[in-house]
């Protein structure tokens, strides 16, 4: 579908044949409409508000290819952005201020060439009953030791509602390795001040992925938007069982093996005492003192030595 505009005053150009087809559904999911005289012209409308004052709206288009439709706002709030069919035919029309009124009236005009048909239909729908409504906000997450306190505030909405007005579904995954496991799906009823959530089954070690929406008390088959996943907890996942159990075989045969060299050595000792030797002393008094000098330090090459030659005379004759 492209985006397009509408004709810019209709009224003008189609003032002989225009016809004002009144109120069919004014706002979303209803497809049926009170019966009247001009039931063939009934065109069934889906609208949807969303992002505080955005609304979007689809009809089917007729089985006439000389049908178009144009849509107003209390008449005067033409649609200036239409959807529209490959033919060309408006099939849907986007608002961007939606009024804030609880009750809005919508107008369409079914146009056949220059021809146009009358309806007089009129129909009072809640609004606030087909607003998609935007996740709460102010999200937090308080732990201790073994539970969570989740607290939030009410959704901005069209009208301003209170928390009174709203229900909240709370989707609690905790990751377990690489998948997650859902532990929590509640729904809070509306009609209530008090806007949190106590999750009792908190472990540390684990983190969490959290997420909360919106439920108009009034209209709980249309679900407001989930709010962005908000992780808590620390991750730390406990050690695998059989590494546990390893290290506490090891250790203990480590404690044994340690007890049994202790409890050997004692008795080796009181079984097979040390005998103590006699001490000679007179052989240790005899021994030379110097028995262990090495005498080749002192020893001189013959380089070194001097040579003195001594010459002996004897007795003149």
């Amino acid at each position: 579908m492209v985006w397009g505009g509408g004709p810019s005053s209709p009224r003008d150009s189609l003032l002989s044949g225009l016809c004002w087809a009144v109120l069919l559904w004014a706002v979303g999911g209803l497809t049926s409409a009170q019966s009247d005289n001009n039931e063939g012209c009934e065109i069934p409308i889906t609208c949807r508000v969303y992002n505080v004052t955005f609304m979007n709206c689809t009809w089917d288009i007729a089985e006439d290819k000389d049908i178009q439709h144009y849509l107003y706002i209390e008449p005067s709030q033409e649609c200036l952005t239409y959807t529209t069919d490959i033919q060309g035919r408006n099939v849907g029309c986007h608002f961007d201020n939606v009024p804030k009124e609880q009750k809005i009236y919508f107008l369409m005009a079914s146009v056949r060439n220059e021809t146009a048909e009358w309806m007089n239909r009129t129909f009072t729908e809640m609004m606030d009953e087909y607003e998609i409504f935007n996740p709460p906000r102010n999200i937090t997450v308080n732990c201790s030791e073994s539970n969570c306190l989740i607290s939030w505030h009410e959704p901005e909405s069209r009208r301003a509602l209170q928390a009174y007005y709203f229900g909240f579904e709370i989707s609690i995954l905790k990751k377990v390795g690489n998948s997650s496991e859902k532990v929590v799906t509640s729904t809070e009823s509306g009609h209530q001040t008090e806007t949190f959530y106590n999750y009792n089954s908190y472990d540390r070690r684990f983190k969490y992925i959290l997420r909360v929406r919106a439920v108009y008390d009034r209209s709980p088959l249309v679900k407001g938007i989930w709010s962005d996943p908000i992780e808590f907890g620390s991750g730390e996942q406990p050690g695998s069982p059989w590494l546990v159990w390893v290290l506490v075989v090891f250790g203990s045969l480590v404690f044994a093996l340690g007890i049994i060299c202790l409890w050997k050595s004692l008795v080796l000792k009181r079984l097979f005492p040390r005998v103590p030797q006699i001490k000679d002393k007179i052989s240790d008094f005899a021994q030379p003192q110097n028995s262990h000098i090495i005498w080749e330090e002192f020893k001189q090459s013959p380089e070194q030595c001097e040579v003195e030659l001594i010459r002996s005379q004897g007795p003149k004759a």
